[in-house]
């Protein structure tokens, strides 16, 4: 299998799917936020991971083509596009090998969050997921108020393509994203908490 990174990426890879790209807008579009999620909801949480982890097996133009499209299916300032860019900031740790812990923020690095942990010059870009004792990606993070520069999902989803490679997954079941039902993510009921 070729890697995924935008730097080994095989020619293939490079061409925009569009039905793919339609799929990840669809599924974008679709799955709750993260961050109305309460974080005793663990079903509804892992289940937003299976579906972004899913997604993931697409290339990367084809990834970033379906999140333009979400991103201008939303009216610039409104509710869902808040919604849509802590989606897309929650995607994005998914599909990149963003690495766990803290990393040291250069003097030209700005970063702005829904609550990622900053600490001594040190920010933990892979939050709001954590990863458990056996390496598997966990959705822990409660979402807070946004701070920091305006969020950029174009300009993160190109930082990370640079600088992360990435994750390999395998294919989804048709259930997760034709049928529209990832387990644990039901839509057309979830609520906010």
């Amino acid at each position: 299998m070729p890697m995924l990174d935008g730097k080994n990426e095989n020619n293939a890879s490079l061409k925009v799917d569009a039905s793919g790209a339609q799929i990840v807008y669809s599924e974008l579009q679709r799955c709750p936020s993260w961050q109305e999620i309460r974080g005793d909801e663990v079903e509804f949480r892992q289940g937003i991971t299976r579906l972004y982890l899913g997604l993931g097996h697409y290339n990367t133009e084809t990834i970033k083509k379906g999140i333009q499209d979400y991103i201008a299916s939303n009216k610039p300032l409104s509710p869902e596009a808040f919604n849509a860019e802590a989606k897309i900031f929650a995607f994005l740790r998914v599909i990149f090998d963003v690495p766990a812990g803290y990393i040291k923020i250069k003097g030209d690095e700005h970063y702005g969050s829904w609550g990622s942990p900053v600490k001594d010059g040190e920010v933990n870009l892979l939050w709001p997921y954590s990863k458990d004792n056996a390496g598997n990606l966990t959705l822990t993070g409660i979402a807070s108020d946004y701070y920091g520069p305006p969020y950029d999902p174009i300009a993160e989803f190109e930082e990370f393509r640079v600088k992360y490679s990435r994750r390999s997954e395998e294919k989804p079941t048709a259930s997760l994203l034709l049928e529209g039902q990832a387990e644990g993510v039901n839509p057309s009921n979830a609520t906010k908490p």
